[in-house]
Formats: C-alpha cells, sequence, structure tokens
C-alpha cells in the first residue's frame, strides 16, 4: 500500500471532503487525514476507518493538526497505563 494517498480518491462519494490520508494506526485500518480545500489549505484533520464497504467511515474530526496529535498522544498513554496495569 501507498504510503500517503488521497483517500477522496481512493474511496469517491463518500463525502464532499478532500482528505489526504497521512498516517495509519498499526493495530487496525483507522487513517488520519488532512481535509484539505483548494489546493493546499488544511482545514483540520479526520479520523476515518478505510476499508469498508462504502469505502471508509468518517468516525472523528479536529480543528488541526495540534488537536489531532494530543488525541494521539493521549491515546498512547491510555494504552500504556492499561497495558502497564496487567
Amino acid at each position: 500500500m501507498q504510503q500517503t494517498f488521497w483517500a477522496s480518491d481512493r474511496w469517491p462519494g463518500v463525502t464532499d471532503k478532500r482528505l489526504f490520508a497521512f498516517a495509519k494506526r498499526q493495530d487496525c485500518d483507522d487513517l488520519a487525514c488532512f481535509v484539505v480545500a483548494g489546493d493546499k489549505a488544511v482545514q483540520g484533520v479526520a479520523l476515518i476507518h478505510g476499508w469498508t464497504g462504502n469505502g471508509y467511515e468518517l468516525s472523528k474530526g479536529f480543528s488541526d493538526f495540534w488537536a489531532w496529535l494530543k488525541h494521539v498522544v493521549d491515546d498512547i498513554a491510555n494504552w500504556v497505563s492499561v497495558e502497564h496495569s496487567r
């Protein structure tokens, strides 16, 4: 699989948003995508679950890269605390 790609081109017709997949979660088919307006303006980050019957499902949105990154760090911290408590 190509490391980065236009999710909106790979799975057309799911949404009218232009989504550029730039990160994949290792334990599932979740992808982080930049929401792109025009040619270059990033309007936020969308989390999608790829390779579904419709192509993908939108699962969560973030206002910017930093909000998404905080979500990632919080998710990792939660995973570490759960794994460490076993």
